[in-house]
């Protein structure tokens, strides 16, 4: 009983990684771009604010695509990419709703936070992933909650807990209340959509500062690599 325990719960180890380490991940930025007023916009100056070799999210991946939420197109990369490589298929983002900027920059993840579109919609067409999940992120600079939901189903938030900070991406590597000491919380900072299929969906969002769409292996990759574990362990009880 307590090898097949063990067998298991390796097996599940084995599983969970390999799915982390295979899946393919279209990360997006909600990002300002334009030079709007470069006297106060500091960050709004036709540079992307994450670099292609830069690494950010909850999944944390490069290639972070910026859009901005103001001209509802992406700047600054065409193609498109995903976490490896250019992203083929007519992958497209459409949308309403204003942008607005923190002009704050810090780490990575901050910088992720630092821009963000108003409330609105973000239709995501041609998603390129047979089975996959939503990563949303928001942060605000008071206490909110703010609400997403896909094709009108079922809404999802996410509560801002921050005391009226004005450098609201900055409290994310803060202490708690205002922050979580750089670590991504559900519900504080991100909300997730799972068992998505559609090749096309629409978000309907509060503040949003970007997501990411995140690949869900096929039963048959999970399948081998049930298989590799198994193998695995017979190498290890024969040695």
């Amino acid at each position: 009983m307590k090898i097949v325990k063990k067998t298991i719960n390796i097996l599940a180890i084995v599983c969970a990684f390999g799915s982390a380490a295979n899946a393919t991940v279209i990360s997006v930025n909600m990002d300002r771009w334009s030079n709007d007023d470069p006297d106060f916009f500091l960050y709004d100056q036709n540079v992307p604010q994450l670099g292609s070799a830069e690494t950010a999210g909850l999944v944390v991946v490069s290639n972070w695509n910026a859009y901005d939420p103001g001209a509802q197109s992406f700047q600054g990369t065409t193609p498109v990419y995903d976490s490896g490589g250019a992203v083929g298929g007519g992958f497209t983002v459409t949308g309403t709703g204003g942008s607005d900027s923190w002009n704050t920059g810090g780490t990575n993840n901050q910088k992720m936070f630092g821009d963000f579109a108003g409330n609105g919609t973000k239709t995501i067409s041609n998603i390129p992933y047979a089975n996959y999940s939503l990563i949303v992120y928001s942060k605000l600079y008071s206490e909110a909650t703010q609400s997403f939901d896909i094709d009108g189903g079922t809404a999802q938030t996410i509560t801002n807990t921050l005391n009226g900070s004005t450098e609201a991406p900055q409290e994310f590597d803060a202490a708690p209340p205002n922050g979580s000491n750089g670590i991504f919380v559900d519900g504080l900072q991100y909300t997730t959509f799972t068992g998505l299929t559609a090749s096309s969906i629409t978000l309907n969002h509060d503040s949003l500062a970007g997501f990411q769409i995140v690949q869900v292996p096929e039963p048959t990759s999970m399948s081998l690599l049930a298989l590799g574990g198994l193998a695995l362990l017979r190498r290890r009880r024969r040695s």
